[in-house]
């Protein structure tokens, strides 16, 4: 069934008919962690603003699928959503962040699943952070504009790559325009 979805997820740029038809799903492909060989893997998603969420949840079996061993050993992934790929770093996130986006995904998800399969084992089904890489293919309008929307959200804290960096929104005045332009920067002091 796996190869049948994956095969439809490419062919309709992440669109899929039959019992996952509306559920949002994106390609995961992994690198083996023993095999050294890549691995594609459907999944549920929601997003956590810039980041993509996903959960080992292994239809609530005792043991972490296959793809979660690979990210572990290997983060560097290749994500397929919406027609878009890109490589993005796969995180596992612990304590607070983990409940949060587990919470929220969970609201998601339709008739309590997510719940469920947690209930099924005695493992705290993982929860995954996937952090785009940045590179030249990024449209970094709409990752600042992601940033700016979780700086105001979240007052003034924001996750991923700048969780422990200091942040600061510039806000000026086009030259030419005469807009507002608000700009996220990182700083430091000089001591």
């Amino acid at each position: 069934i796996n190869e049948r979805l994956i095969e439809e997820l490419r062919a309709y740029d992440g669109t899929v008919s039959g019992m996952f038809a509306g559920a949002p799903l994106l390609l995961l492909t992994t690198t083996g962690a023993k095999s050294g060989q890549p691995h594609t893997t459907p999944l549920t998603y929601s997003r956590d603003f810039s980041r993509l969420v996903i959960i080992a949840a292994g239809q609530g079996s005792a043991t972490n699928p296959d793809w979660y061993h690979n990210i572990t050993a290997n983060p560097v992934v290749t994500v397929e959503v919406g027609g878009e790929r890109f490589q993005a770093v796969a995180r596992v996130t612990e304590g607070v962040e983990r409940q949060r986006l587990f919470d929220q995904m969970a609201a998601e998800r339709p008739n309590r699943e997510l719940l469920e399969l947690q209930n099924r084992t005695e493992r705290q089904l993982p929860v995954i952070v996937l952090e785009r890489v940045l590179d030249k293919t990024t449209d970094y309008n709409a990752f600042n504009r992601n940033l700016i929307e979780e700086f105001h959200a979240r007052g003034g804290k924001v996750g991923g790559i700048f969780e422990e960096l200091p942040l600061l929104l510039l806000t000026t005045t086009g030259a030419k325009s005469g807009q507002p332009r608000i700009t996220p920067l990182v700083y430091g002091t000089d001591r």
